[in-house]
């Protein structure tokens, strides 16, 4: 299966989407064959860890742990591979920059997202009034269960955290990962909703993505975008 971005439609330098899952048994070959029209380009695959470090091509070693990259280069494909975590895309068309987020529950709790635009603004001047933003499929507040230790890491030192959590059972709660995402966005960096794009998929409930809390699998969905 394979979404496109249709918040980046109009722009024609720009090609970005998400592809879920494929018959293909290896991720490599998945992603070969996705980018299989795209001569000359480069292709860039995070060394990904649940981190907070957002990190800038060119300059970027493969050796270094990363969960968000910045570039304003041509012809690189930035890829975030995800399951469950929370897969963000971002344009600035003004200034034709680009990034791509992978955010868990770690990178969330840490504000990876909010880092991203920051350091966009930061380096390449982007302005925040005309950042896009494509956020892709995802384990969401429907499926999303965790534990009461889950629950204490987010609410123990914030208690305006607890409106993402429902509680389910005795030891069980369901979390709103992507309402904590866009909270940052739009509460703590006044980015506008009309900026957002959410593809309203969860990853757990749809078979046509991989969800590695259902499947218990290696697998991951690819994420891309890249200035032509």
């Amino acid at each position: 299966m394979f979404i496109n971005t249709e918040i980046f439609k109009k722009y024609k330098n720009i090609i970005a989407g998400f592809s879920g899952k494929t018959d293909l048994k290896t991720m490599d070959r998945y992603q070969e064959r996705l980018f299989s029209g795209g001569k000359g380009f480069k292709i860039i695959n995070l060394k990904q860890a649940h981190t907070d470090n957002v990190v800038f091509y060119p300059g970027y070693s493969k050796d270094i742990e990363a969960d968000a990259i910045i570039t304003n280069q041509k012809k690189v494909i930035l890829t975030i591979r995800t399951a469950d975590c929370i897969p963000i895309l971002i344009f600035d068309p003004s200034n034709n920059v680009i990034a791509a987020v992978h955010a868990g529950w770690r990178g969330t709790k840490s504000k990876i997202l909010k880092k991203t635009v920051e350091l966009m603004c930061e380096k390449y001047g982007c302005d925040k009034e005309k950042i896009l933003f494509s956020i892709g499929p995802s384990n969401r507040k429907c499926c999303y269960d965790v534990k009461k230790d889950l629950y204490d890491i987010f609410t123990i030192d914030n208690e305006n955290y607890k409106d993402f959590f429902s509680q389910i059972k005795d030891d069980l709660w369901r979390l709103d990962i992507l309402g904590i995402n866009l909270k940052y966005l739009i509460d703590e960096l006044n980015i506008s909703e009309k900026q957002i794009e959410i593809v309203d998929i969860c990853t757990f409930c749809t078979p046509y993505f991989f969800s590695s809390r259902r499947d218990k699998s290696d697998m991951r969905n690819i994420a891309f975008i890249s200035l032509q």
